[in-house]
């Protein structure tokens, strides 16, 4: 938007644009009760599918819900390259967690799980952002549900929050698609029980 519209309707600066602040953007009723069951999901430590046609504001939501979300208690890490290899995805989660990451993938998996423990022993619920999920190799998504496993399975020191185009829910009932639902906690009241993982479903605008 040009400077003489601003100026016309004398706005403060561009209305449509990527660089507005978070806590600014518009968001319809509609997308902030999903905002509000995002962060229930992730406030009860539980994992959260969220899918809807490109354009539906699936991206607006997750800026949203990192306003919401308290930095004191929460760690957020954002990923959006899915189109790699189960070891090169886990190497790309070591970086953008600020982790040097290992030559096995064995000891890229330790330094990832080594990491979300020592966040829980500091009182900090990390939550891995992972955008574009439909893209994700079918053995990654296989195994991200090990990710969730800590102390034998007694503890939910992590939250993942996978988002996608819709195909991506038709991904989670396959045969091998289950293991990621069944460590999460049913804590979105709008979840469709059709799909084993808990998924929220975004609506045109």
């Amino acid at each position: 938007m040009s400077e003489s519209y601003v100026r016309f309707f004398t706005l403060s600066a561009a209305p449509f644009c990527k660089e507005i602040q978070d806590g600014e953007l518009w968001l319809p009723p509609s997308k902030e009760r999903l905002v509000d069951e995002v962060c229930e999901a992730v406030h009860e430590h539980a994992q959260v599918l969220l899918v809807g046609e490109p354009g539906a504001g699936k991206t607006c939501v997750l800026r949203a819900v990192r306003h919401r979300l308290p930095q004191a208690g929460f760690r957020l890490t954002y990923c959006h390259n899915a189109t790699l290899g189960r070891r090169d995805f886990y190497r790309q989660l070591c970086h953008a967690l600020g982790l040097n990451p290992a030559a096995t993938a064995a000891a890229v998996f330790y330094a990832v799980s080594a990491h979300v423990e020592t966040l829980g022993r500091e009182r900090i619920h990390p939550v891995f952002l992972l955008d574009e999920a439909h893209l994700l190799h079918q053995d990654t998504l296989d195994h991200l549900h090990i990710l969730l496993n800590y102390e034998w399975d007694s503890r939910a020191l992590l939250s993942l929050i996978l988002v996608g185009l819709p195909d991506l829910q038709d991904r989670q009932k396959t045969p091998k698609g289950p293991g990621c639902a069944d460590r999460c906690c049913a804590a979105c009241t709008s979840i469709q029980r059709a799909c084993p993982l808990p998924c929220l479903v975004i609506g045109p605008w």
